[in-house]
């Protein structure tokens, strides 16, 4: 059974490397992205299932759907209404809000993956 894949997008690649260490034994990081053609190129060549998706990035992405079939986490560095909002456009399937408690992220993958 191949492993989950997890695909990261932030802007801020220090973040990316704390979420990617964050991340659980479990499931494989096929990528850190930190713009959008990075996003689109990593998601055609190593088609993930997951995409852990920062809300500053998907501010300027708007409710554009990524292609192919996959899961959203959305993950935002404060409680802001408008990333709610757009967390429901995009269909995430879960919002957290940094800094994330021991454990969050991998219960968060996994509820969204089952």
């Amino acid at each position: 059974m191949e492993p989950l894949k997890i695909l990261i997008a932030d802007k801020l690649t220090p973040q990316a490397m704390r979420l990617q260490a964050q991340l659980p034994p479990w499931v494989q990081c096929v990528g850190i992205a930190c713009d959008y053609d990075t996003v689109y190129s990593l998601i055609e060549s190593h088609q993930p299932h997951v995409i852990l998706l920062n809300m500053n990035m998907a501010l300027v992405l708007g409710n554009n759907q990524f292609p192919g079939q996959h899961i959203i986490i959305a993950i935002a560095d404060e409680a802001r209404p408008e990333y709610l909002r757009l967390g429901l456009e995009l269909k995430a399937r879960d919002l957290l809000v940094q800094p994330l408690q021991a454990g969050q992220l991998g219960e968060a993958i996994e509820k969204a993956w089952h």
